[in-house]
């Protein structure tokens, strides 16, 4: 909404929910009132078409003026099946003045619609924000649940305030966010904690504001920056015109390639919520209807579980914790057995991550590659010259690297004149390949460690201080680092070995003897497998990859190209082994990698959903093998 205006600008959200049966529709559409000599009386019957078009179950309207209710719309819809929310407005505005403001010319709804054949109204209220300013704002909610099947969720319908872009009305957004953010932790103390929430409507700023980052401080993520398939537009101010014809007509949506960065209309949704499908409706009778061009977004209800759970461990095994996600939701951790004698597992132990640090080294450089620092057909001689005297006919690249196919030995067996980056690539020349690049794999750390020397050459940094900068911190994964303070060595796991094939009562678990390399003395952080991290910064690690390279706000930290490159074998055909960058691939949509020290990842860009074995012990033991099977059986990511 702009300036002075009085209206309903639109926004058109189509949401579907996985169970059983037929599927949800949640509808939002701001229906912009008579206002600029647009009167409601020439557009009722396009804003009511545009309503029924599909049938949604759930219809969250924005600015709904008295002009509206006077109409014929709502007593056509009730004949439609729909029955109308508005919370009680009148004690809304009664709280609004005991607190001392003053009530505004104009009154503003955001009403919510429900199918009564297929929902039953649990709960509902509404709040008007900042009455005492020029136009009151709102939101309505309401707590519905499935005749079906007993499913319940919260729909939300908010406008935030508008009157310009500067520091003093970003404030009042902020607040208008804050206050949902205050009604959404009312509803769920009645209603449980773990109630999904969907919010749709016109919240007057762009992905990245004040206002945002207050909803992703609550939870709320956004379904034009998180769904499976995402628009290329942005929710249009049309504008609506009367033309030669005597009718209005709204401008169709320009394609501009950033116009989904300028959309001030969003659906976002909390845990419990997939998107699967968000769409721009440029539907010539929507845009004449209306000021926004509507907007769908199709979604899937996930299944709930236990945050946080604990149990004992199987016997013979010392600890582990499962984690189970979707690319949205709240992950859940399954905390088994012991971190250390008398301290449970909890999701914020700290492992030896091991080779899994490789798959974290493969998403920086893609990061730096999404940016143009530097490109993985990049060759090794151009960050370190001495390589242009490798007598080989395929010139080594950072994409071979990333792959296990330069030829580089697992580990350097030679000692290395100092310890670093530099040092490692410069060893080449001390141990030479194993066989020409390209044309064979062979599984290697040093491998990983050269792409890391890369990283410092085209970045002038660190390794360690690029990974931190651009990944972990992006990501909020605050307890992931090669070199640990007091806090996060207080929370280690113990690492143990097991051992079958001794006598039962000499069977016993052991304490690991060696010390991992970032105690020894002059290590540098090594890319090849020193990462230590917690089950809850990997859980957020991976979730980005579901995500499709982007964090929970929407930010893009690896592009959509280097994305489905990644998810696909990047070995040359005559390599039989499925590998990609830093992780191995299954043709299905999965990437997956394990480490030494327990762990094990497995992420799938099509279903969007991952799971980890964090895990404090190696070795060969029949209970320990038993155990994770029955667990990667009963948690597949791909039916």
């Amino acid at each position: 909404m702009r300036g002075n205006r009085i209206g309903f600008e639109v926004l058109f959200l189509a949401v579907s929910f996985a169970a059983a049966g037929a599927p949800l529709k949640f509808l939002t559409f701001n229906i912009w009132g008579d206002y600029f000599e647009n009167p409601v009386e020439e557009r009722a019957a396009g804003v009511e078409a545009t309503i029924l078009k599909g049938r949604p179950d759930v219809v969250a309207l924005q600015e709904v003026t008295p002009s509206w209710y006077g109409s014929p719309l709502f007593a056509n819809l009730a004949k439609a099946g729909y029955a109308l929310v508005r919370g009680d407005e009148d004690a809304a505005l009664a709280r609004a003045a005991f607190c001392g403001e003053k009530t505004p010319k104009h009154i503003n709804h955001e009403p919510i619609l429900y199918r009564s054949d297929r929902l039953t109204l649990l709960d509902s209220g509404t709040e008007f924000f900042h009455l005492s300013l020029q136009t009151s704002k709102s939101v309505t909610w309401a707590v519905l649940e499935c005749k079906s099947d007993g499913r319940r969720f919260a729909a939300f319908a908010t406008h935030f305030w508008w009157q310009g872009n500067g520091e003093e009305s970003d404030a009042i957004r902020e607040l208008n966010a804050r206050h949902v953010l205050y009604v959404l932790a009312d509803v769920r103390r009645r209603w449980g904690a773990d109630l999904p929430a969907i919010l749709g409507g016109d919240l007057n700023s762009k992905e990245g504001s004040a206002a945002h980052a207050m909803l992703h401080s609550g939870g709320f993520v956004n379904a034009a920056s998180n769904a499976d398939v995402r628009s290329p537009h942005c929710s249009h101010h049309g504008n609506p015109k009367r033309g030669a014809d005597g009718k209005y007509h709204g401008s169709p949506c320009p394609a501009d390639a950033d116009l989904p960065a300028r959309s001030i209309d969003h659906v976002l949704y909390t845990r419990g919520i997939h998107a699967l499908r968000h769409e721009i409706d440029t539907d010539q009778v929507a845009l004449d209807v209306s000021d926004h061009s509507p907007v769908r977004v199709a979604f899937e209800l996930v299944a709930a579980c236990a945050a946080v759970s604990h149990r004992p461990a199987p016997e013979g095994i010392p600890g582990v914790v499962l984690v189970t996600a979707d690319a949205d939701g709240e992950p859940c951790f399954d905390c088994v057995g012991e971190a250390a004698p008398g301290r449970p597992m909890e999701p914020d132990t700290v492992f030896w991550m091991a080779s899994n640090t490789k798959g974290v080294v493969a998403a920086l450089v893609l990061n730096l590659a999404s940016e143009g620092v530097l490109s993985l057909d990049d060759r090794v001689e151009k960050y370190f010259p001495s390589w242009k005297e490798l007598a080989v006919t395929n010139r080594p690249t950072l994409r071979m690297l990333l792959c296990h196919t330069t030829g580089l030995d697992v580990f350097p067996k030679k000692p290395i004149a100092r310890p670093g980056m530099d040092a490692l690539a410069e060893h080449v020349h001390v141990e030479p390949l194993k066989f020409e690049p390209d044309t064979n794999y062979l599984y290697s750390n040093w491998d990983i460690d050269v792409a890391a020397a890369i990283v410092e050459k085209a970045t002038g940094r660190p390794f360690d201080v690029e990974m931190a900068e651009r990944i972990f911190k992006p990501l909020g994964m605050t307890d992931s680092t090669f070199i640990p303070n007091a806090s996060q060595n207080a929370r280690r796991a113990t690492f143990y070995r097991l051992s079958d094939g001794k006598p039962p009562e000499a069977a016993k678990i052991v304490r690991h003897k060696l010390a991992p390399p970032y105690m020894e003395v002059g290590v540098y952080p090594e890319a090849g497998g020193g990462l230590l991290s917690t089950p809850r910064d990997m859980a957020k690690f991976f979730q980005m990859v579901a995500r499709g390279g982007r964090t929970p706000d929407g930010r893009v930290l690896i592009s959509a190209p280097l994305m489905a490159k990644w998810a696909v074998k990047q070995t040359p055909p005559c390599v039989k082994v499925g590998y990609s960058f830093g992780m191995k691939v299954d043709g299905k949509g999965s990437l997956f990698h394990g480490g030494v020290g327990g762990t094990w990842a497995e992420v799938n860009v099509k279903t969007r959903k991952l799971r980890l074995y964090m895990a404090n012990f190696e070795g060969k033991c029949k209970a320990a093998a038993a155990f994770k099977d029955a667990w990667m059986k009963s948690s597949k990511l791909v039916p």
